[in-house]
């Protein structure tokens, strides 16, 4: 979730210079929360995978999160998504 915050208030820096400290903070907060996993990464890869793992795992985190919202805004929006899902009781 920090991780697609981090990229999609990246562009009100443009506008709002102070607006870049919310991205870098929930950056931060991506990477402490899996702080063993970038730890472990730069160990056996060295820094400079590391920056490429970061940015993969930024993507992949921000693309969780993206399919999570259309998900559940189309669950929101459409019964025939609904019912798609729909667990039918048995006797």
């Amino acid at each position: 979730m920090l991780a697609a915050l981090a990229l999609v208030t990246l562009p009100a820096a443009l506008m709002w210079p102070a607006a870049l400290l919310v991205p870098v903070l929930a950056l931060t907060g991506c990477v402490v929360a899996d702080w063993g996993q970038y730890v472990f990464v730069a160990r056996e890869r060295g820094p400079a995978f590391l920056v490429f793992f970061t940015g993969c795992h930024v993507l992949m985190n921000t693309a969780v999160v993206a399919g999570l919202a259309v998900g559940l805004v189309q669950w929101a929006l459409s019964g025939r998504f609904r019912r798609m899902y729909r667990v039918e009781a048995s006797v």
